[in-house]
This record gives C-alpha cells, structure tokens and sequence, in this order.
C-alpha cells in the first residue's frame, strides 16, 4: 500500500503524534519577527593563530544550537584548498 493511499484514509495524525498544548511554543510570531542570523564561520580565521579560538567557540555553538553554519571562505583558505 502506498503511503498516499494510507494519508488518504486518515483524517487526524494519531495521537501519539500530537504534542499536547502545553508543549507548544508560546507565540511564533514573536520568533518570527526577530529570527537569530545563521552562524557565519570564516575558515581562514580558523587558521590564524590570534583568532582561532574565538572562532572556534562561533562553530561549537553552531554545531550545538543550529546544526548548520555558513562558512566563509577568504582569499587565503582558497589558495590552500587549490594547492592542495
């Protein structure tokens, strides 16, 4: 049986689904109107000696709230990843 044909027979998600309302999030068009930016991690900075650690912190944080980051990649990370 194809998942379509089984949604078309269901007319509510089963409960076990459903997170109760006290679960829900209090307003989501507050977390709309101010969402965080993406975490911005700059690679070369990574690299360098006197900032590595402050970027380092950026990236855990990254990987620990969001999951996901946008990486930077300046003009001496891209030598590096021609060369090598």
């Amino acid at each position: 049986m194809l998942v379509q044909e089984l949604a078309a027979k269901v007319q509510q998600p089963p409960s076990r689904y459903v997170q109760p309302e006290q679960y829900h999030p209090v307003s989501l068009v507050v977390a709309a109107e101010k969402p965080e930016p993406i975490p911005v991690i700059d690679l070369s900075r990574l690299l360098a000696a006197d900032s590595a650690d402050n970027e380092g912190s950026k990236l855990r944080f990254a990987l620990q709230s969001w999951g996901l980051f946008l990486v930077i990649l300046s003009a001496l990370v891209l030598v590096f990843l021609a060369c090598c």
